[in-house]
C-alpha cells in the first residue's frame, strides 16, 4: 500500500471518528441512538487538537528533527487557534484553552502545563507525531506535544503509546497484539500499561463476538474520560478488527467505539486514526469524508507530513543536524504566515531542510499551484526525468510559482 494513503487515512479517520462520535454522544442515549449516515457532520475538539498537532509537526519537521522546534510550534498554533472566532465553542478542552490564554498573556510555552490534567482529548494532538516522526522518535514527540498543556504522567504515557502505534502502522506494521504489546512496553507509565494490557485481554476474550458493544469495565478507569482509559478502550476496539479491513469494517469499528458510554467520541477518533493508518484512506467511508469541513485541510497536511517523513521522493533521507538548520533557515519563522511570506531565495537546494520547505510551501499555498497542477496531469513535470525527481529543476520551476502566491 502507498504510504501516502496511510497518512491520509489516519488524519481523515480521526475526523470521521470525531464526527460520528459527536453525533451519537450529543443525542444522549449512546446505545440506542441511530447513526444517521446522511446527516450533517461537525467536528469538535478532537479534530481541533489533531489540526494543531499536524500544523505544528509540519512546521517543526521542516526545520529538522530536533525537539526544540516542536514545543514552540505547538504554542504558536495554540495561540493562533485562541484568536480564531468561535474558538471557545469549537476548540479544545478547558485545560488547553487555559494554557493557550496563559501563553497569549506572555507566559513561556514550557511553564503553562497543568500537572493535574489527565483528560483524553489531548491524545489526538499526539496522532500527527506518529506521521511526522519514525517509531524511534515519535513517542517522545507525542509526550512533548501533549505535555505542553497536560502534565499528568498518564497523559505522558498514553500520548507516547498513541504516537508509537500510529508511527508503526503508517510504516506498514500489522494491526495485531504484538504492536500493542510493544506500545505497552514503551509507554513508561504503569497505569497506561495496565490499561493496554487489560484491553488486549478483553479483546481476545471477545474474539467470537467482536462487534458486541464494549463494556466500560473491560478497561480500568472512567470510560475514556482520562487518557489512560481512552487509549485502552481504543486498543480494545482496534483489536476487534485485526489485519486489513474494508470501509464497512471501518464504519462498524468507529460506531462501536462511539457507543461507549462516557467519552466514546474520543475513543472513536482514536480508533478512526488507528484504522485509517493501518488500512489507508480507501477504507475511510467517503460519504462521511465529503461532509466534514476539515477534510481538505487534513488531506493537505497529510501530504505535507508524508513528504517530510522520509517516505517520499521529496525527502532527503537522514534528518539534518542543527547546524544545517541554522544555515538554511531564516530567523523568526514561527507561524504558517511566516512560511507563506518566506522568500524563495531562503531555500537552499542542497539541504534537507530546503527540500522539506519546498514540499511544505506547496501544501500551504494550494491556490498558487492549482493551475500548474492541472497542467502537470497532462504532461510529465519537467523535474521528473525517467521517473526520478531532479530537485534543482523542481526548485527552479517552484520559484516562478511561489512568486505568484
Amino acid at each position: 500500500m502507498n504510504p501516502h494513503s496511510r497518512f491520509q487515512g489516519c488524519l481523515l479517520g480521526v475526523a470521521v471518528g470525531d464526527a460520528v462520535g459527536s453525533q451519537i454522544r450529543s443525542a444522549g442515549d449512546v446505545l440506542h441512538t441511530p447513526l444517521i449516515a446522511d446527516a450533517a457532520l461537525r467536528v469538535s475538539s478532537r479534530t481541533s487538537e489533531t489540526l494543531i498537532g499536524a500544523r505544528a509537526a509540519a512546521l517543526a519537521r521542516a526545520r529538522g528533527d530536533g525537539g526544540a522546534y516542536l514545543g514552540p510550534q505547538i504554542a504558536a498554533e495554540l495561540a493562533r487557534w485562541y484568536h480564531e472566532p468561535g474558538a471557545a465553542l469549537t476548540g479544545p478542552s478547558p485545560t488547553t484553552r487555559a494554557s493557550a490564554a496563559a501563553m497569549v498573556a506572555g507566559c513561556a510555552w514550557n511553564v503553562v502545563s497543568n500537572p493535574q490534567s489527565c483528560g483524553s482529548d489531548v491524545l489526538l494532538r499526539a496522532v500527527p507525531m506518529g506521521l511526522a516522526y519514525g517509531a524511534e522518535i515519535a513517542p517522545d514527540r507525542g509526550r512533548l506535544a501533549a505535555g505542553v498543556t497536560h502534565g499528568h504522567p498518564t497523559v505522558d504515557g498514553a500520548a507516547a503509546a498513541v504516537a508509537y502505534v500510529i508511527a508503526r502502522l503508517t510504516r506498514g506494521a500489522w494491526l495485531g497484539r504484538p504492536l500493542f504489546d510493544e506500545a505497552a512496553r514503551i509507554c513508561r507509565n504503569d497505569q497506561v500499561r495496565e490499561s493496554l494490557t487489560a484491553a488486549i485481554v478483553a479483546a481476545e476474550a471477545r474474539a467470537d463476538r467482536p462487534r458486541q458493544w464494549i463494556r466500560c469495565d473491560d478497561v480500568p478507569g472512567d470510560c475514556g474520560l482520562s487518557a489512560a482509559s481512552a487509549v485502552g478502550l481504543a486498543v480494545e476496539v482496534a483489536l476487534c478488527f485485526p489485519g486489513v479491513g474494508t470501509y464497512e469494517d471501518f464504519e462498524a469499528a468507529v460506531e462501536l467505539a462511539a457507543r461507549i458510554p462516557g467519552r466514546g467520541d474520543v475513543v472513536a477518533a482514536l480508533v478512526g486514526g488507528m484504522l485509517g493508518a493501518a488500512w489507508g484512506h480507501g477504507a475511510v467511508s467517503r460519504h462521511f469524508i465529503e461532509r466534514i469541513p476539515a477534510a481538505l485541510e487534513l488531506s493537505r497536511l497529510a501530504r505535507g507530513l508524508h513528504a517530510m517523513s522520509g517516505a517520499s521522493a521529496y525527502s532527503a533521507g537522514p534528518a539534518p543536524r542543527d547546524a544545517d538548520v541554522d544555515g538554511a533557515w531564516s530567523p523568526g519563522m514561527t507561524s504558517v504566515e511566516d512560511f507563506r511570506a518566506a522568500p524563495v531565495e531562503d531555500v537552499i537546494a542542497e539541504s534537507a531542510v530546503g527540500q522539506r520547505l519546498v514540499a511544505l510551501k506547496k501544501i500551504l499555498n494550494p491556490d498558487a499551484y492549482a493551475a500548474a497542477d492541472a497542467e502537470a496531469e497532462k504532461v510529465e513535470p519537467k523535474w521528473v526525468i525517467e521517473g526520478e525527481v531532479d530537485l534543482h529543476a523542481m526548485l527552479e520551476f517552484s520559484r516562478g510559482r511561489f512568486t505568484d502566491s
